[in-house]
Formats: structure tokens, C-alpha cells, sequence
């Protein structure tokens, strides 16, 4: 989208000055000449209340919305401000100062759900609590082109005329822009920012320690760490067969060009260098299939056509499968992704096999040698 189509929402912390915030994001705006589409105040109730009496009411005060656009030079009517924009948060009675985390992620989230605007907020000096929870909650919620300004009050001595008068003089925040180090969009729908920053916390340490991945036979579901994730019966058939031994190559391009499969079902492997290896394979796989479907053996010969053929399903199959474990582990789901293709010779699952535990039942998986040294099932 060009820039000129892109909304800009300017949202400003109001804290003990409303009328100070609003008018010094504004000045920000017109110096950086970008005057904002719609104008966000995130105000305590009071401060709110203030808003609506001192800025928005009729009557036109000094002090009104119109006269701060007039003397920054900015046209009111292109700017949308009014009592819906006003965002006016309860406060807990033993956080007087601040909005709860919550509810300032959930208002960021609502401002950063349009792909067609972008946001900049601006915290005066005094907020200086507001502005931890706003830049906390802007690396969950933000986008790459949002950005924070907050404000940092220069050190002023006083005069003698200030001082004769006990009233320091007046004091203007210099802005400086905080980075935004923003957090992977795993495309949780969650309902709290302390859900999204533990899910955002446990992505972190499995990038650094991975957990194991425990497959369970008998309930078709993996698990990593606390994470529960359940496949559809094939495609959890197929996370079984590159999971042990985890490492070793599923040999998709040979095997497709080499398999064929009776209308009875039977599986024959034209003649190759390789018969002796891919027998084994199919062997493997057949010991596979009627462990995890013990009462469907007859439907081996087709799945295997269907998914290792001339024109073979796996790839869709293994793109399902690593679209699941992104959408349950986000950041961290390279960890666990299997890897490969039918141009690269098959697939395999990479992860350290001393990671990959089975609960129950564990099925023998394809094996590289003939039949006599493939892996058989092994109570556990």
C-alpha cells in the first residue's frame, strides 16, 4: 500500500495533563510532518473526564481541541477526535498512576489490527510507568512500521524571577523514539497480554533448550513441554515415520519412481540398485501402518500409492504437518519442522533424537538397510 494510502493514528498517554499531552503529540506530528488521520488518547478516568469537559465541549473555550489545532496550524476537520476515540481505562485503586497491562495490550491490538495504517504513540516525561506497559505491550501487539516516542525532560535551573515567585519554569519534552523489538506472530488468538507473554517466554527458552517431543500411539497426539498437539490419523502416520530413528532420510524420490501398486493392493517395487533398500522401506512402513491402524492393513497398498506414487501426496501431507506445529509452537517450531522435499531426495525430521521419546507403542520406522536389520516394535 503507498504511503499516501496509509492511515496514521497517533495515539497519545494523556496522564495528570491531558490538555499538555495532546497538544505536544500534535506539535511532534507537525514537526515530523505526518499529522495524523485519527487522534487515540489512552487517559485515566479523570483525565478523561477532563478531555471530554475542557477539550470536546461546545463553547469554545481557550483551551478547546479547535484552538490547539489552530495555533499548531493544523486543520481540526481532517483529524478524528471525538468521544470515541477517548479511551478511558478503570484503574486498579493501588495503581493509581498507570492502566492495567491488559487492558492498554488489548486497546494496542484493536489499533494494530489494520494492515492499512500505522500507529505512533507518544508518552509525556511523567508517564513513565504508562510508557514500560505501552512498550511492553507494543512488542506483542505492534507491527514493523509502529513506533514509540517518549518524552525526556531536560534538566531547567530556575531564574530569579521563577525563583521570587516559587514557580519553576515552564519545561517542554524533548522526544527521543524507543525501538520496538517485536515478538513473532505465532497467530495465537489469546485473550490476555500475560497468556501471550508466557506462550512468547516458553517459545524463548525452547529456542534455547528444545523440549523433547513425546508421541503418543494409542491417543495420536504430541506433546512438547506443556504444549498439546493432535494430527489427523495420516499425518500423525507419517510424524511417526520420520520420528524414529529421528535424522534419517525417508527416500520419497526413489521411492516414487520405483513403487507400483496393484489394483489388489499389492506393493511391488520395480528393479533397481536400490529394490533391496526400498523393500525394506515398504516393509517397515507396512509393520508401521498396522500397528497405528490395525483394523484398516488392507488400505496399506493405496495410502502408500497415494502418498509415494507417480505423483505423490506426502508433500502436502508433511506442508500440513509443519503448519500445525508453527501454529502450536510459533518461534519455536523450526526446532521441530521436518525438512526436505522430493527434489532433495525425501524428508527427515532433524530434531536430536534423543529428544523424540514414544509413550506407548513404538512403531519400527523405515530403516536404510534390507529388511533383517529394520527397527521392530518395541513395547514400552
Amino acid at each position: 500500500m503507498s504511503a499516501s494510502a496509509t492511515r496514521i493514528l497517533l495515539l497519545a498517554y494523556a496522564g495528570g495533563a491531558p490538555g499538555a499531552a495532546i497538544e505536544e503529540a500534535l506539535a511532534w506530528s507537525r514537526d515530523e510532518r505526518r499529522p495524523p488521520h485519527e487522534l487515540h488518547v489512552l487517559a485515566l478516568p479523570d483525565a478523561a473526564r477532563r478531555i471530554r469537559r475542557d477539550l470536546l465541549a461546545d463553547g469554545g473555550r481557550a483551551g478547546t481541541f479547535s484552538a490547539i489545532c489552530r495555533g499548531l496550524g493544523l486543520n481540526r476537520d481532517e483529524i478524528l477526535f471525538n468521544t470515541r476515540t477517548v479511551h478511558t481505562l478503570a484503574v486498579a485503586p493501588q495503581a493509581p498512576v498507570a492502566p492495567p497491562i491488559d487492558q492498554v495490550w488489548q486497546l494496542l491490538r484493536a489499533l494494530c489490527r489494520s494492515a492499512d495504517s500505522v500507529l505512533t504513540t507518544v508518552v509525556r516525561a511523567e508517564a513513565a510507568v504508562a510508557a514500560v506497559m505501552i512498550h511492553a505491550a507494543l512488542q506483542l501487539a505492534g507491527r514493523p512500521a509502529d513506533r514509540l516516542f517518549v518524552g525526556v525532560q531536560p534538566a531547567v535551573g530556575r531564574s530569579s524571577q521563577t525563583r521570587a515567585a516559587g514557580r519553576p519554569r515552564a519545561v517542554v519534552d524533548t522526544y527521543v523514539e524507543i525501538p520496538i523489538l517485536l515478538a513473532a506472530d505465532g497467530g495465537f488468538e489469546v485473550e490476555s497480554y500475560v497468556e501471550q507473554a508466557e506462550r512468547r517466554r516458553q517459545e524463548r527458552r525452547r529456542l534455547a533448550a528444545p523440549d523433547p517431543l513425546a508421541i503418543n500411539c494409542r491417543t495420536r497426539q504430541l506433546r512438547i513441554g506443556d504444549t498439546v498437539i493432535t494430527l489427523p490419523p495420516r499425518q500423525f502416520f507419517w510424524l511417526c515415520v520420520l520420528a524414529r530413528p529421528a535424522g534419517t532420510l525417508f527416500p520419497l524420490s526413489d521411492l516414487s519412481r520405483a513403487l507400483h501398486v496393484t489394483p489388489t493392493g499389492q506393493v511391488i517395487i520395480h528393479g533397481s540398485a536400490g529394490s533391496e533398500r526400498l523393500n525394506g522401506v515398504v516393509a517397515s512402513l507396512r509393520r508401521t501402518h498396522a500397528t497405528l491402524f490395525p483394523h484398516k492393513t488392507d488400505e496399506f497398498g493405496p495410502m502408500l500409492h497415494r502418498a509415494c506414487g507417480p505423483h505423490p501426496g506426502l508433500p502436502s501431507t508433511i506442508s500440513k504437518v509443519n503448519a500445525a506445529l508453527r501454529q502450536a509452537l510459533g518461534s519455536a517450531a523450526p526446532r521441530y519442522l521436518i525438512e526436505g522435499g522430493r527434489e532433495r531426495g525425501g524428508y527427515r525430521l532433524p530434531l536430536d533424537p534423543r529428544l523424540v521419546r514414544f509413550d506407548t507403542l513404538t512403531p519400527s520406522l523405515p530403516a536404510s538397510g534390507p529388511p533383517s536389520v529394520a527397527q521392530r516394535f518395541a513395547g514400552r
